[in-house]
């Protein structure tokens, strides 16, 4: 079963494909199945619960109609608003009370303890590294923290955070160069948006941004370097340089 901090990372790029093909389809019944998506996956992603997912969708449908409809990103801000003062389940999830005392704090203070120690390669690349015991030793690291932050019991596993697992596993080094592939991506789609040649380019070109914006939040929350949330990842990245393709075919953008 996948872990509910997971789920976003497929539902939140779905409803932005859905929702982008919506606005280009003029076919009802076509619409009318967008709309079905539309439903499920936005419904998925709230039923999640989960405070990196319900950041990325706000954060990124923001990011999608902010060149399109000014209107609709205030009415999102808006019901946000009321939304996490209103429902019971959201003022829980949000409230500052719980975010203090919320167990990533320990996680990504150990972590950076690890980091401390492993600073410029990092304890090795591989899915086990972290929680291998012949490796690290999490218990000791954990009980170099604040004693209020430590984690009791057996250590959680994993960073939960995509940033802080690279640059645990890699160090800075290998940190630097994930970061300067999201610059180059987050470059080369700036420019598809500002000089993209049609529409078409442009309007998909605000759709994967907005995407990536979602991926981007959510991999602060979690470990998005393997399984659904990798091949998320990869699929943007694969579809923002089939758009640089085709504006390529008659004019000229250098990345």
């Amino acid at each position: 079963m996948m872990n509910i901090d997971l789920i976003g990372f497929v539902t939140i790029f779905a409803m932005l494909l859905s929702l982008n093909q919506f606005r280009l389809e003029t076919n009802w019944y076509r619409r009318t199945i967008l709309v079905v998506c539309l439903l499920g996956t936005s419904m998925a992603t709230y039923l999640t619960m989960s405070r990196g997912s319900l950041l990325a969708v706000f954060i990124a449908l923001i990011a999608f109609f902010v060149k399109r409809n000014k209107f609709v990103v205030i009415f999102l801000i808006i019901l946000s608003l009321i939304a996490v003062k209103t429902v019971p389940a959201l003022k829980g999830r949000f409230s500052l009370n719980a975010n203090l005392k919320d167990i990533r704090i320990g996680i990504n203070l150990t972590t950076l303890e690890i980091i401390k120690d492993y600073p410029i390669t990092g304890i090795g690349f591989g899915m086990e590294t972290y929680g291998y015991s012949d490796f690290i030793d999490l218990a000791k690291y954990n009980a170099k923290i604040p004693p209020q932050y430590q984690q009791k019991g057996e250590v959680i596993k994993s960073p939960h955070n995509s940033f802080a697992d690279i640059a645990v596993r890699t160090g800075v080094v290998g940190l630097a160069l994930f970061l300067f592939i999201y610059f180059i991506f987050v470059r080369l789609g700036w420019k598809i948006i500002r000089y993209g040649k049609d529409d078409f380019i442009r309007d998909w070109g605000i759709c994967i941004m907005a995407a990536f914006i979602g991926v981007f939040i959510q991999e602060l929350f979690a470990d998005g370097m393997f399984g659904p949330q990798a091949i998320v990842l990869y699929t943007i990245f694969a579809i923002m340089t089939i758009l640089w393709q085709l504006n390529t075919e008659t004019d000229s953008i250098t990345i």
